[in-house]
């Protein structure tokens, strides 16, 4: 849910880019994961956020930090399938 309201449409824009962003990262990530020890998931978590980080442009921080550390929970709660 979005709680922090779009200003303008190039901040719009600028969102769509960082989801974009976000996705991407999601799917390097969890190709990485695949195979990953418990012990490695730590530094993949820390590449993602640090990839995260350069995306941010242009929007609100708190909106960012939301969506950051939401793909944080995400890396952190992943399992593979059986």
């Amino acid at each position: 849910t979005d709680t922090v309201p779009t200003v303008n449409n190039q901040e719009l824009r600028n969102r769509v880019q960082f989801e974009e962003g976000v996705e991407e990262i999601w799917l390097y990530v969890r190709a990485l994961l695949i195979g990953s020890t418990p012990d490695g998931i730590a530094g993949v978590q820390q590449d993602a956020e640090d990839q995260l980080i350069e995306l941010m442009n242009g929007l609100p921080e708190q909106w960012r930090r939301n969506r950051i550390q939401a793909l944080i929970d995400t890396i952190n709660n992943w399992r593979p399938a059986p």
